[in-house]
């Protein structure tokens, strides 16, 4: 699951799956968290991405059925044009953020990796961006 902790007034909350709600996290692996906004937030999951309203609670979840090729999200970066880039087990995925569609690359677009790590995701200031998998760097 998830915990979040508001600063200012101590206050502690906790997002976790819940049986039969489609609009909680996916599961309880999280493996990366994102902000998307001041109320959003991208959440990683062994079983989806999940964007997760931070007031209340509620997900939108994707899955191989909107495109991923994997349901284990392992790390993710944003890129310069706020893009999402996500590292899962079988290869990288791009969402388009704006259309929230999928743009899928695995070893036979030249990709080192098919599959990735965990928080193993970066964007250095030249817009290049780096992807940790089990074989290195793509």
């Amino acid at each position: 699951g998830l915990l979040s902790l508001h600063i200012p007034s101590g206050e502690i909350r906790q997002f976790l799956p819940m049986p039969n709600d489609p609009k909680s996290l996916p599961s309880e692996r999280v493996y990366a968290a994102l902000a998307a906004s001041d109320k959003y937030l991208w959440v990683a999951t062994a079983n989806g991405l999940a964007y997760l309203d931070k007031k209340t609670g509620l997900s939108r979840v994707f899955n191989t059925n909107d495109g991923l090729p994997d349901n284990r999200i392992y790390s993710m970066a944003f890129d310069l044009e706020g893009e999402l880039w996500l590292g899962t087990g079988r290869g990288l995925s791009r969402m388009d953020t704006s259309t929230k569609a999928f743009t899928n690359y695995t070893q036979s677009d030249g990709l080192i990796n098919s599959e990735f790590n965990r928080n193993s995701a970066m964007v250095l200031d030249d817009g290049m961006m780096l992807m940790g998998g089990v074989s290195g760097l793509d």
